[in-house]
This record gives C-alpha cells, sequence and structure tokens, in this order.
C-alpha cells in the first residue's frame, strides 16, 4: 500500500516541466514520420523525447520521490532499460 501512495504522488504531486521548444520539434518530427510513413523511425524519435523528458530532464524529480520506496529506483531503472532495449529493436527489425 505504500508503494501505491508514493506512485499517487508521483502522478499527482508536481508538474512535470516541459520546453515547449523541444516539444514543438517532437510534434514536427513525428508528424514528417507518419506522413512519410516511417513508423519505425517514429517510435525511435519518440522513444529518445521521453526518454530525455523522463529520465534526464526530470530525473532528479523521479529520483526524490522513489528513493523513499524500496523498489522505486530499480522500477524506474528498469523501465529505462526496457524503453532503450524497445528502441533498438525497432531500429534493428525488419519490416
Amino acid at each position: 500500500m505504500e508503494a501505491l501512495r508514493h506512485f499517487s504522488a508521483l502522478i499527482t504531486g508536481k508538474q512535470i516541466s516541459l520546453s515547449l521548444a523541444e516539444f514543438i520539434c517532437f510534434v514536427f518530427f513525428i508528424s514528417l514520420c507518419l506522413l512519410f510513413q516511417k513508423h519505425r523511425l517514429g517510435l525511435f524519435i519518440t522513444y529518445c523525447f521521453v526518454i530525455y523528458w523522463g529520465f534526464v530532464m526530470n530525473g532528479a524529480y523521479f529520483v526524490a520521490i522513489l528513493s523513499n520506496t524500496p523498489l522505486g529506483l530499480p522500477i524506474y531503472a528498469l523501465c529505462g532499460i526496457v524503453m532503450i532495449v524497445l528502441g533498438i529493436f525497432s531500429l534493428v527489425r525488419s519490416e
């Protein structure tokens, strides 16, 4: 129950900051990928932006909240590793 309370605090506790220029760049690149039907490239761009926004820009916020739980940081690291593996998998997989 403690982990659920910390997860709830993570979701509702604070606003996460994103740069407007980066978000516009993200929407532009994803729109181009959809327009030219480059779905794998679009997935990879999405993975890169999510990793950057979640694990680099706002990493200190997530670590501060998750450090109070025994499984918080390992789950956080595991999610990052899974996202990297999915990104690499989407690049090497043939259509």
